[in-house]
């Protein structure tokens, strides 16, 4: 894995895409950096993101820590105070011991001081959690574990506690759990920068959790793998285009849960615009402007069958008093005209014309003798009377004839008010029942009697009819159209409701396309990532499973992290022979087991971890006689640059130790009355190489040649064995971090140097006078230096006593 950022690798993958969009480029770039980005990248004016600046290659020393020490009281299987030391540095120890020693209290102790808890009690039952502290320390209990914490810099090693205490009373997680690096405020993990480290290369494998890896579910195995990738900032990523695209589809979810609830009313609705959106609305594309039509228009049928009604109700008919006026004046004009009879008229008429005919005779005959009579003299007094007697016919001849204009106005007056009452056709679809009446009324009202006489008793009762007949109709017009546009006022508020929905819902749906294809593009490039980097880590799994598989024949293939979500799993693939199949299926639970153990000791003993030690509770509990031989390889191989702590409960391993010559610190954990435990050493590796020498020159089976060219080798390896455990420890005790101490150890490769080391600290002091004080130490140096390449004629046990009070001298250096 490279040292540039995830957000680079994802520029990398874009910019090798020439398909992709450069809008969903610019969204999955600012997915990637925060959520106010993303939002950003939503609006009209998206800003431009671009490629953040390589990172350089980190130049300084990972953190790192040791353990030197585990010290418990009153917890678990631990009554008084017990401590287990251990070597700061690399290399394999081993702490056995029987069921119910309180070996397993020392790893969990570890445990609970790093993490406040214990995978062991996570599904346990209450009352296993509260029978935590132990019977017979019952005030207070305390975890302590001591550390050789390197720093950044790599030059200086400081001691850290790490710790959890109880006063009596509390409960398991009532502990106040604290840190402090020497000469510093207290703090707690987190404050060391530790917790997701914890979280992501957990370097405490207990039995309960590898064998539990497999029953916990698909989706934390891969929870727990996919956290060793690194991949949090793309895993981010897609949490905040999961959480847009949510937000995103809302709209268009809100529209259609709209949509549903619109359609089950207007399905109820008996009105004719409902079945018009009910079609407009069937199906998509929707006709969502034919339906906001229909909402609000006018242009449908019903909502023409609203305004005829609405136009009834508002029908203006002539007032009574009005009718009462033209009435009262056609009466007047009638009595008027009764008063000058028809023959008077005649008479009047006649006469005027006669009179009128003899003034123009007399005019031209005055004074002569009537023509007619031939009585009377037409003289100019009788002219004058003449013309009186015409002057009065003619007034009340024009008096006549105004009555019969004021009566024929009258008359074409109500014929003008009768005009003005309209006829009202019902509306389609509508039953009013008043407009019958109405109909009835009006026609009786136009039908004017032949007699002029009868014409105001007519129209007068004839409009108070038609008023009375109106008057209903319109209340019923009014009525029915209030009710039409009632009902229909709360369907069109749910159509219009439905139409700014779906609107929204159209303008968030490109938002939607966009957001969606950044999703899907980033799980592609996601997986990419994720091979690319898993790739090591399985290579790792599978060089660790060829070790332990042993005499298995099951091969191990590819683990692949695969699905999303709740789907999310972890496919383990393999092969027996020629067949390929899922290898988890056909393994044992030993083998199983195994395979647990070689898929997390990488995740364990990542070089990004600031743990350079490795605890493993009971690993061997599953594993039969040939998979421990593999597994104490594994260890060999860890042991390289890993403190690596081994608890078990049988003698298995460190009987293979033995048998293998393995180096290897070998601890006894016992627990006798009262919980008290202690720990003692069984073997140093000086100790074993010393037994090895014995096993060689009491072995009859091999020739003296073979032992004299063998036996020096084993005589330096106890010497310098001894030598490396004092002087590390020495080491640690002054603060110098295990880095520093095994590069000095490496560059002295002699045995004197490296006894001056543990001696002095120094590799080149002179250690003669150390030599000399007991008579054992010099013959046993010179015999490792002097002659391992050459052999040696000395195959007597005096020999061997030599060098084991020579080991006993060396390791006594390392009292403070």
């Amino acid at each position: 894995m490279d040292a540039s950022t995830v957000e680079n690798e994802i520029w990398d993958l874009i910019e090798q895409d020439p398909d992709l969009d450069e809008d969903v480029a610019l969204m999955v770039a600012a997915a990637l950096r925060s959520d106010d980005e993303l939002t950003a990248q939503f609006g009209e004016d998206a800003p431009q993101v671009t490629r953040p600046a390589p990172v350089a290659a980190a130049q300084t020393t990972p953190v790192t820590a040791y353990i030197r020490s585990v010290t418990a009281r009153g917890f678990r299987g631990i009554g008084p105070e017990s401590t287990l030391e251990l070597n700061p540095f690399p290399g394999i120890t081993v702490v056995s011991g029987r069921n119910g020693s309180g070996k397993s209290s020392f790893a969990e102790a570890v445990e609970f001081a790093l993490t406040g808890t214990s995978y062991r009690w996570k599904e346990r039952s209450k009352h296993w959690q509260d029978s935590w502290r132990n019977i017979h320390q019952d005030d207070d209990a305390a975890v302590t574990v001591r550390f050789a914490l390197v720093r950044d810099d790599g030059k200086h090693a400081t001691d850290l506690i790490v710790a959890a205490s109880w006063n009596d009373g509390d409960g398991l997680y009532d502990a106040k759990l604290w840190a402090q690096v020497h000469g510093e405020p207290a703090t707690d993990v987190a404050g060391l920068g530790w917790a997701q480290p914890l979280d992501i290369y957990r370097p405490i494998l207990s039995y309960e959790e590898v064998g539990g890896v497999f029953e916990e579910g698909q989706a934390a195995f891969y929870d727990r793998i996919n956290r060793l990738l690194a991949l949090d900032q793309i895993n981010d990523a897609e949490a905040r285009l999961a959480a847009a695209l949510k937000e995103l589809k809302k709209p268009a979810a809100e529209a259609e849960q709209a949509r549903k609830a619109m359609r089950a009313h207007l399905e109820n609705a008996d009105d004719p615009r409902a079945a018009q959106v009910l079609a407009f609305t069937k199906r998509r594309p929707f006709k969502v402007a034919d339906a906001e039509a229909a909402a609000v228009g006018t242009g449908s049928s019903a909502a023409q069958t609203v305004s005829r009604l609405r136009r009834i109700a508002a029908v203006e008919l002539p007032t009574i008093a009005e009718v009462g006026a033209l009435t009262a004046q056609l009466r007047e004009a009638l009595a008027a005209e009764a008063d000058s009879a028809g023959g008077l008229f005649d008479a009047l008429s006649q006469r005027s014309t006669l009179l009128q005919a003899a003034i123009d005779w007399q005019h031209d005959h005055d004074g002569e003798t009537c023509p007619v009579c031939g009585q009377g003299t037409l003289d100019a007094q009788w002219r004058e009377q003449a013309q009186q007697q015409i002057a009065e016919s003619r007034q009340l001849l024009g008096e006549h004839q105004e009555s019969q204009r004021a009566k024929h106005a009258a008359q074409e007056g109500i014929r003008a008010l009768i005009a003005k009452v309209p006829e009202l056709p019902a509306p389609d679809g509508e039953q009013l029942p008043a407009l019958p009446g109405y109909v009835t009324a009006r026609a009786t009202l136009s039908a004017l009697p032949a007699d002029v006489a009868a014409w105001p008793d007519h129209v007068d009762t004839a409009f108070l009819q038609i008023h009375e007949a109106a008057n209903v109709l319109t209340n019923q017009a009014r009525s029915r159209a209030d009710e039409l546009d009632d009902a229909w006022a709360a369907v069109a508020g749910q159509i219009l409701g439905w139409v700014e929905l779906h609107r929204k819902a159209e303008h968030a749906n490109e938002k939607l396309t966009r957001a969606s294809a950044a999703q899907t593009w980033l799980r592609h490039a996601s997986t990419t990532l994720r091979e690319r980097r898993l790739a090591p880590i399985v290579e790792r799994t599978r060089e660790i499973w060829a070790r332990l598989r042993q005499e298995s024949d099951v091969d191990l293939g590819t683990v692949a992290l695969t699905g999303a979500g709740n789907r999310r799993r972890v496919d383990v693939t393999g092969s027996i022979g020629d067949h390929d199949l899922g290898a988890m299926s056909v393994m044992s639970q030993g083998e199983l087991h195994a395979l647990a153990l070689a898929l997390f000791i990488p995740r364990a003993t990542a070089d990004a971890s600031p743990f350079r030690f490795l605890i493993l509770d009971d690993p061997i509990q599953a594993m039969d006689p040939a998979k421990i031989e593999g597994f104490l390889g594994e260890l060999e191989e860890l042991a390289k640059d890993r403190q690596v702590i081994v608890f078990s409960h049988d003698d298995r391993l460190p009987t293979a130790i033995r048998n293998a010559s393995v180096p290897a610190e070998l601890l006894s954990v016992k627990r006798s009355a009262g919980s008290v435990v202690t720990v003692t050493t069984n073997e140093t590796p000086a100790a074993r190489y010393v037994d090895d020498a014995i096993a060689l020159i009491k072995d009859d089976g091999v020739s003296d040649q073979v032992k004299k060219k063998a036996l020096p080798g084993l005589y330096r390896l106890a010497v310098e064995s001894a030598a490396k455990q004092v002087y590390f420890s020495k080491q640690a005790r002054l603060g110098v971090d295990p880095e520093t101490s095994e590069s000095t150890w490496s560059e002295h490769v002699r045995t004197k140097p490296r006894v001056a080391l543990a001696v002095y600290g120094d590799a080149t002091g002179n250690i003669g006078g150390w030599l000399a004080h007991r008579p054992h130490r010099g013959p046993s140096i010179r015999f490792c230096a002097g002659t391992v390449h050459d052999g040696t004629d000395d195959l007597t046990m005096e020999s061997i006593k030599r060098l084991q009070l020579t080991v006993r001298d060396i390791l006594a250096e390392a009292a403070p």
